[in-house]
């Protein structure tokens, strides 16, 4: 009896992955601007038509490898965010998974950042989607912090979680934009950062 042959849709899941590594890979290696489409097809083992079937062009690639990459990555060390600690602790715990991570790879990261603060509304619709997910899941700890006394009952938490993260994005352009500086280096400016901001997010009479 033959064997079944490979469905059509995984089959299309298949290359598309292909697609998808040998992009990683290239723009790891030899940077986002000097890959080229025909490169990834050669590398992935496919037509360079194919590649167009799954990804509208190289920049689609991009915007796929840094929503996956920043998925992985915050899925993965949200399973052991310490909700019993302190709100300082709770916010840097993310960031000291990531930043080490994000400077070990700079060649990877640096050109993908620097292309997705610029992206057009339509391309980037997906990072904004995913940023707003990380947001609101920011939102939940000041709003639990709130209910320890930790902040001020009346804080906007909406607006806490931008503070938040406008230090994050702040101290991630200057790793990725300074090669001397250090992922413990970038975390401590931005535990300084977010330590000042919590003070003034606290009860009234609070120290």
């Amino acid at each position: 009896m033959l064997p079944k042959p490979t469905s059509r849709l995984q089959q299309k899941e298949t290359t598309r992955q292909q697609i998808f590594d040998a992009a990683k890979s290239l723009f790891e290696e030899r940077g986002f601007e000097k890959t080229t489409l025909r490169e990834i097809a050669r590398v992935a083992g496919v037509a360079p038509g194919t590649i167009f079937t799954h990804f509208s062009d190289k920049i689609a690639l991009l915007v796929s490898v840094l929503k996956e990459e920043v998925d992985i990555l915050v899925e993965s060390h949200c399973k052991t965010l310490p909700y019993e600690a302190d709100l300082h602790t709770q916010l840097m715990h993310i960031p000291r998974a990531l930043f080490p991570h994000y400077a070990e790879h700079r060649a990877l990261f640096q050109p993908l950042l620097k292309e997705a603060f610029f992206l057009d509304p339509e391309r980037g619709e997906s990072l904004r989607q995913q940023f707003d997910i990380h947001r609101q899941a920011t939102e939940q700890l000041f709003e639990a912090a709130k209910t320890r006394g930790e902040i001020d009952a009346d804080a906007d938490v909406c607006t806490a979680s931008y503070c938040f993260f406008s230090h994050y994005i702040f101290q991630l352009i200057g790793l990725m934009s300074n090669p001397n500086q250090s992922a413990e280096e970038a975390l401590t400016l931005l535990s300084q950062m977010v330590h000042a901001m919590l003070e003034g997010f606290r009860p009234k009479g609070v120290k």
